[in-house]
This record gives structure tokens, C-alpha cells and sequence, in this order.
């Protein structure tokens, strides 16, 4: 919608100088006019350098997983390597249901989407809980209210990733 104001307020910034023969009503629809537009303008520019209208979101998934290995061993296992060097940034290994036959990768970069993959990152972390865990802690963007989304929501911003980190807990 910020579009289509900057659109008529350029419009009536235009008509109100240029077919507006008193000087008076001429600046005044003019002058507003410029002023909105500007207002406008500076509006759109704060919304696509800052995010302006917009708030971080986290939400928070958890999931059991199962070993990397056989499921009929009395210890579990989690196979993990790292994603470049000193990164602390892994692609796991794991089961993540009982019937699986095969553990799976996850958390591989994908090479298509580079600049969702920098956005996500995965990492294990030794625990003393009763069963081996997956936290996934995602953040994206939302409109802090309906008027910003009706402002700016042309651009199917809503819910674009900030940082997804996940972090497996194993078995100490």
C-alpha cells in the first residue's frame, strides 16, 4: 500500500503545483502533497534498511532422536562433522524415528540456497537428561501489527528467516 500512496502523493504533488492557479491553494495542496510524499518516501527506505514495522519472532521445537547406530546396542550414537574448519557448525547423523532403517544427515548446507543455508546452523551439546533431544530455536520476521502488514506487506516479508540454530542433546 506504501506504493500506490507514494504514487498519488508524487500525483498530487504534481497537479497541485502545476494546475493550481492561486498561489495560495497552490502551495498548500503542493506543499502537503511534498510533504506526504517525502514522509512516505522515508517511510519505505526505514522499512527496507531496518526492518521498520517489524519484529523478531522466536519459536521453539523440540524432538526426540534416536542413535546413529543399531537401536538393539544399550548405548546411543550421533555422528557429527564439521562444516568447515573452527565453525562449531556440524552436519548430525541420527535416527529420527525408531522404524527408520537408516540414520539420515541433516543440517547439510544446501547449495542452491546460500543464503538460507548461512542463516542456519547446528550443533550438539552433552547432557545428563534421559533421552537424547533436538532443539530447534527459529527466528523470523513478523509485522508488529495489522496496520504495518497493511502498510507493507507487499513483499511476502512475513516470516522470512532471521537464524535458525539447532542444537542435539546427547547422552552424557
Amino acid at each position: 500500500m506504501i506504493i500506490i500512496f507514494i504514487t498519488l502523493f508524487a500525483l498530487s504533488t504534481f497537479f497541485g503545483f502545476m494546475y493550481i492557479d492561486k498561489g495560495v491553494w497552490r502551495a498548500f495542496v503542493g506543499g502537503l502533497s511534498l510533504l506526504l510524499l517525502t514522509l512516505s518516501v522515508m517511510l519505505l527506505t526505514l522499512h527496507i534498511k531496518d526492518n521498520w514495522g517489524m519484529e523478531k519472532r522466536t519459536s521453539t521445537e523440540t524432538k526426540i532422536i534416536y542413535t546413529a547406530g543399531p537401536l538393539d546396542v544399550g548405548f546411543g550414537m550421533l555422528l557429527k562433522s564439521e562444516i568447515g574448519k573452527g565453525t562449531h557448525n556440524y552436519v548430525l547423523v541420527y535416527h529420527t524415528n525408531k522404524k527408520d532403517k537408516e540414520p539420515t544427515a541433516h543440517f547439510q548446507p544446501d547449495e542452491k540456497h546460500l543464503v538460507e543455508t548461512l542463516k542456519k546452523t547446528a550443533d550438539y551439546k552433552r547432557t545428563d537428561e534421559s533421552e537424547a533431544k533436538l532443539v530447534i530455536r527459529t527466528v523470523r520476521w513478523q509485522f508488529k501489527n495489522s496496520f504495518m502488514r497493511f502498510l507493507f506487506g507487499i513483499g511476502n516479508e512475513e516470516g522470512k528467516l532471521v537464524s535458525e540454530h539447532a542444537r542435539a542433546y546427547v547422552l552424557d
